[in-house]
């Protein structure tokens, strides 16, 4: 039982696997927590696998609950390798991925999302692939936004080739008071109860 609440990271791509957090369940069980962070990275190297936040292979299970963070950066140049936002590998585990932004990665989100639901997160500037799942989607899975055609999120009140404005400011990736591309689209998550 892990949280990482309020954290600001940055991570240089150098060499292997190079993640801002990465999350392994070795037993059944257990509940990891990232948010409100923000997590950066620098992209110095093609290398594997460079991510925001991942959870890894060889999970036994659990739940891992991703809310409120900014992701950006994960993206080399040309790269045909994992390099995205959030990067959500074994389908045994559960997760509840919240009102996230991820931008410049070279994918937004991408894994197994069969058992997590993703709610009201964007995914901007990352490519072609903004959710890259290899197993389907979870059935509550909804309003999120991309700026992509491709690589779709699902859920009837997601949408895709939207314009986005951010406010101004180096590497402030919050949305602008005068944006009407995700502002006020998202659905109201506060009787949720994960």
């Amino acid at each position: 039982y892990v949280r990482i609440d309020g954290l600001q990271v940055s991570v240089a791509g150098i060499s292997g696997n190079n993640n801002a957090i990465t999350m392994w369940y070795e037993m059944t069980g257990g509940e990891v927590h990232v948010s409100n962070s923000i997590i950066n990275g620098i992209p110095t190297n093609d290398i594997n696998i460079f991510s925001g936040v991942v959870v890894a292979d060889g999970a036994q299970g659990g739940t891992v609950k991703i809310w409120n963070n900014i992701i950006y950066n994960f993206e080399y140049a040309s790269s045909t390798n994992t390099q995205a936002g959030i990067y959500v590998h074994p389908t045994v585990i559960e997760g509840f991925i919240y009102n996230n932004t991820v931008y410049n990665c070279l994918r937004g989100f991408t894994g197994n999302f069969f058992n997590s639901m993703v709610i009201n997160n964007i995914a901007y500037d990352s490519g072609a692939r903004s959710y890259d799942t290899w197993n389907g989607s979870h059935a509550d899975s909804d309003y999120n936004m991309t700026d992509t055609a491709t690589y779709l999120f699902p859920g009837s009140n997601s949408d895709s080739e939207v314009t986005i404005t951010f406010a101004t400011g180096a590497d402030n990736y919050q949305l602008a008071s005068s944006d009407t591309g995700a502002k006020d689209l998202g659905t109201d998550l506060s009787a949720d109860p994960y």
